[in-house]
């Protein structure tokens, strides 16, 4: 993969096998900012031991990334002033990261969690071939991606429980109007929108 860039395709994944994986997760904490028009910029805290700054330009398929260590105690007080923080466990096999995702974007603790598997690819053109123990797939990476994710947190703070509805609107959003939905009460209903909202904007893809 060249340098500076990050090739990569991203599926929601449904009864996804990990029974067989051999090496334990990788617990990420990590938070955004938007204090560079235009670009995607991060700081990823790993298993409380590293953390890394991230910037991304582009979406989609094929965007520029740069990498950039960090001292972890830095890295816990920049992340104090991230705009939106999300939380998953990452398991790493046979050359695929596959991501679940901590409540309200699932609730590990009831078997449905949301997961998003990324595939790394030497060229655009790479055809990947999809694992058995990964279930039923649904391609996301023009649609969707972990920033999106933590947008759509941010926009649903602001749900009032008595009306049932989230009464903020982010124009940039990817997943369309979050004031337009009915907030789910636990997360299997959430984790069963989010994939209703994600299948219906890839229908109407050209």
């Amino acid at each position: 993969m060249p340098k500076g860039l990050e090739i990569e395709r991203r599926y929601l994944a449904k009864d996804c096998d990990i029974s067989n994986f051999s090496a334990p997760p990788k617990r990420i904490v990590q938070g955004y900012f938007s204090d560079e028009p235009g670009a995607s910029k991060r700081i990823r805290i790993i298993d409380d031991r590293e953390a890394v700054l991230t910037i991304k330009r582009g979406q989609g398929l094929v965007r520029e990334e740069i990498e950039t260590p960090l001292e972890l105690e830095e890295a816990r007080t920049r992340l104090e002033g991230a705009r939106a923080v999300i939380r998953k466990n990452r398991y790493k096999h046979e050359g695929w990261d596959v991501d679940f995702f901590d409540s309200p974007f699932g609730a590990r603790e009831r078997g449905y969690p949301l997961v998003v598997a990324e595939r790394e690819l030497k060229s655009a053109r790479q055809k990947v071939v999809i694992p058995r123990w990964l279930g039923q797939v649904l391609e996301v990476t023009e649609i969707l991606c972990t920033e999106w994710l933590a947008e759509f947190l941010l926009e649903a703070s602001s749900y009032k429980p008595a009306a049932g509805l989230v009464a903020t609107h982010n124009p940039k959003s990817k997943l369309g109007s979050v004031a337009e939905m009915v907030w789910p009460q636990d997360a299997l209903r959430f984790t069963a929108y989010l994939e209703e909202r994600l299948a219906q904007k890839t229908a109407m893809m050209p």
